[in-house]
């Protein structure tokens, strides 16, 4: 499976296809619509997150948003995880 931006592809038909030409333009963009569809959301993984150790040089790195509460201590980490806490750090913003 490959999930796709149904709004950009929608878009991108738009711009080729012309509605005054036929009905080529209005049954590919119902066909967009019909499309099946997941709920997604996008991901901060851990090495653009604002709460990542970015000073450590290991491969496990220390992740600051998920404390431990009991004892204050930081979960470790690699580049490639993600959790519900992380912030975009402001480098890796476009």
């Amino acid at each position: 499976m490959r999930p796709i931006d149904a709004d950009e592809l929608k878009r991108h038909v738009g711009a080729y296809f012309d509605p005054r030409r036929g009905p080529v333009h209005a049954v590919s963009l119902k066909t967009i619509d019909r499309a099946p569809t997941l709920d997604a959301v996008p991901v901060v993984r851990c090495f653009a997150c604002i709460y990542w150790d970015q000073e450590s040089k290991q491969t496990t790195r220390a992740c600051h948003a998920k404390r431990n509460q009991a004892e204050l201590t930081p979960e470790w980490t690699r580049q490639m995880d993600y959790c519900s806490k992380a912030r975009l750090s402001d480098d890796m913003k476009d």
